[in-house]
């Protein structure tokens, strides 16, 4: 048996009540088609929050990878950081043609790190 849509079972419930059925059978259909509803949403919902998981493992990820290079950037005594490679972790962070919010919130932050960076004295040695 195929699996309805969504707008079908939606459809169902709405027409319902022009079928030539008896009462009790209208609400043995509307019961199930409303389940049925619930059961997917609870899918949805629960492979909804699975991507928003696996998104934050990735930055999780990102963020540790950009915090390892900054280390490596680092100088010796732990008091100075290149700027420009700062920058450049910085810019990684950036994507170039965001798709979603997630992704414009972070192009704003970066934009808002690189400026504050940029305005930081230099030291000469």
């Amino acid at each position: 048996m195929a699996k309805l849509s969504p707008s079908t079972l939606n459809r169902i419930l709405e027409e319902l009540d022009t079928y030539g059925l008896s009462s009790t059978k209208k609400e043995c259909i509307h019961e199930l088609v409303t389940a049925e509803l619930a059961r997917r949403d609870g899918v949805d919902r629960f492979q909804e929050f699975h991507k928003w998981i696996k998104q934050g493992d990735i930055i999780l990820t990102q963020m540790l990878e950009e915090n390892r290079l900054l280390k490596e950037t680092t100088a010796p005594d732990a008091e100075l950081v290149s700027k420009l490679e700062v920058l450049r972790i910085i810019e990684a962070l950036a994507t170039d043609e965001p798709q979603n919010d997630h992704e414009k919130g972070a192009n704003w932050c970066a934009g808002k790190i690189k400026k504050a960076v940029e305005s930081l004295p230099a030291v000469k040695k």
